[in-house]
């Protein structure tokens, strides 16, 4: 039996009572727990009819008063109270279960002759006093009143005697319920995914679900009981003892650990723990998840994204929220740089990276990952070439990640392959490839405007007596002044193209009218006459021919004016070279010079000429 206590809820004083519950063999097996309501008691008194002189009350063991009456009920003691008379308190020493004494009430002032007895085993105690005065009346009447009075004992023995029977009954049914949750939680623990232990006030292994045996590599048997530096080894174990009973009841907490297994292996584990006291009893309820796997996928991860050579953001609309080491080394951006000075890079007036990712959204939200190649600048202004492929991370696309790669030299590279494929190695100037596509190009434009366009093709008068005699690399020098003095003698948007050899090809679209053609190719004849400087093998004078067609006049198509231009050519070659003749006029120009002399030796003397 505890100490009374006033339950709010039903407004009246209650007193716990507790009965320890065993098995035929003695185990402990719960505790049946129930309330007296004190009004019992009340009722029980107040049938008594007390003198005003009389009083009659029921206290605890502690001498806390469980129920008091007077024969005037203004001055009632109030519940609860353990205050006591002196003379009390030294009978209970002399006669700890029954006695009398004397004493005036210091509640009322009357001065009773006072009997006290304990109904044991209970922990309850009669309290019955008369006034001295009515001591003295007829002892008939106070024999009945102390019949009376220990009628009233008897009663109260006899309410407590019923109570026990219930608090039997309820044990029974107690039992059988701790009986079913005792199954219920074995088969939890045997189901749980985590490594749920529940560990003492010492730290030690108390129970434990069958993930967490496992987990370690030990049986049950071996771990029960165990202290839990068995398995921690990360601290000693009197500092894990004094964490341990250092954590607040009920705060929930998370951290991260390492276990050693059975095996000697360490292990990483996520422990999630909350102190809980059942039965008075204090315990640290504890469920670990193996984290090793995880944390060694989270490092890999970070090694990938944290990389020097691929550069990755993530965006949340449209904002850089995250950006690894390669993006700032990529825009030539500081290590300590902040995401707001990426911005500028990203997102410049000319190419605004975001607009042009918002234009993909609809691929973005249906899955589809987007890849693009875009012309960007660094930090100081430097052109860089950016492939870049993103994906969503939210269904609605508001979170994108996005993977940036340098393709600079990739697209140097790819401009020197297409600059090889459709260009002369030596000269530098169009290949026959190039030729034929701006050809078509040039023919789509004259059909389009109605303006003519011609083709000439134009040979150097003795260049193979030059590379016979001064060698070939004297003839690459001159054949590479030839393709510069060709440039010069053309328009902007006139193509010259090396054919092979000394054979040049000119196209020249956007024709003015016919004669407009002849002149700029007689421009250019006329550069090629002058002298060329070979170093030590002194000035070398070559001419040229040429050989001239026009669209629409002559030919309607490439090819064919390419081959009419061509056989122009051999026809000024017929007539004597150094000459410009135009396809369908059979006759030379006669406005050219003879041929002049091929080469000047150091004295200045001509020498031969010859092709």
């Amino acid at each position: 039996m505890g100490e009374p206590h006033f339950d709010k809820t039903l407004g009246r004083w209650q007193l716990p009572l507790a009965h320890r519950v065993e098995d035929h063999a003695g185990r402990f097996q719960g505790i049946v727990i129930g309330h007296l309501d004190l009004t019992h008691s009340d009722r029980m008194i107040d049938r008594r009819h007390l003198s005003p002189a009389d009083s009659l009350a029921l206290r605890s063991t502690q001498l806390t008063l469980l129920s008091r009456q007077t024969g005037r009920d203004e001055q009632i003691q109030p519940i609860g109270t353990r205050r006591t008379a002196p003379a009390f308190a030294e009978a209970l020493k002399a006669a700890p279960l029954s006695g009398e004494f004397t004493a005036r009430n210091v509640f009322d002032g009357v001065e009773r002759l006072t009997a006290y007895s304990t109904a044991a085993p209970f922990p309850v105690m009669a309290v019955a006093g008369v006034s001295r005065e009515e001591v003295l009346r007829p002892w008939v009447a106070v024999a009945w009143r102390i019949g009376a009075l220990a009628g009233m004992t008897a009663l109260a023995v006899l309410a407590s005697a019923a109570l026990t029977l219930r608090a039997w009954r309820l044990q029974s049914r107690s039992a059988q319920r701790i009986d079913e949750a005792g199954r219920l939680t074995r088969v939890l623990l045997a189901a749980a995914a985590d490594g749920v232990h529940v560990l003492d006030h010492d730290g030690r292994l108390v129970e434990m679900s069958d993930t967490f045996a496992e987990m370690l590599g030990w049986s049950r048997e071996a771990l029960l009981g165990q202290h839990v530096s068995t398995w921690d080894h990360s601290d000693s174990a009197e500092h894990l003892t004094e964490r341990i009973r250092s954590f607040p009841l009920g705060e929930r907490t998370s951290f991260q650990t390492r276990h050693r297994r059975a095996d000697g292996q360490v292990i990483d584990v996520e422990i999630s723990r909350v102190a809980l006291t059942i039965d008075g009893r204090w315990l640290l309820y504890c469920a670990s998840r193996d984290i090793t796997r995880r944390l060694e996928l989270e490092a890999q991860q970070t090694a990938m994204l944290d990389n020097e050579v691929m550069g990755i953001l993530r965006l949340r609309e449209h904002r850089v929220v995250w950006a690894n080491r390669a993006i700032y080394r990529m825009f030539g951006l500081p290590d300590d740089a902040s995401l707001e000075a990426l911005a500028p890079q990203l997102a410049p007036e000319a190419l605004d990276l975001t607009a042009r990712l918002e234009a993909r959204r609809s691929d973005l939200l249906a899955g589809r990952p987007v890849r693009a190649q875009l012309q960007m600048h660094r930090l100081d202004g430097s052109p860089i070439w950016i492939d870049i492929q993103g994906t969503r991370l939210s269904a609605d696309a508001r979170d994108t990640l996005w993977v940036l790669a340098d393709i600079s030299a990739l697209k140097r590279y790819q401009d020197e392959i297409e600059h090889l494929a459709m260009h002369d190695a030596l000269t530098g100037l169009p290949n026959r490839r190039l030729l034929e596509d701006r050809l078509g190009q040039g023919l789509a434009l004259s059909r389009r405007d109605g303006q003519p366009l011609a083709v000439a093709y134009i040979d150097l008068d003795g260049f193979k007596g030059v590379n016979d005699r001064l060698g070939h690399a004297a003839g690459d020098l001159l054949l590479q002044d030839a393709a510069r003095r060709i440039l010069e003698g053309v328009r902007e948007h006139d193509t010259v193209c090396r054919m092979g050899g000394d054979e040049f090809v000119l196209l020249l679209p956007v024709l003015r009218h016919e004669e407009e053609a002849e002149l700029i190719v007689q421009r250019v004849l006329q550069a090629l006459r002058r002298p060329y400087s070979l170093a030590a093998s002194g000035a070398v004078h070559v001419t040229a021919s040429a050989g001239l067609a026009l669209y629409p006049l002559d030919a309607h198509d490439g090819e064919a004016l390419l081959r009419l231009a061509d056989a122009a050519l051999y026809q000024a070659k017929e007539a004597g070279r150094n000459q410009l003749t135009r396809w369908g006029r059979p006759e030379a120009r006669q406005d050219q010079p003879g041929p002049g002399p091929e080469t000047e030796d150091a004295d200045g003397r001509e020498q031969p000429a010859g092709r």
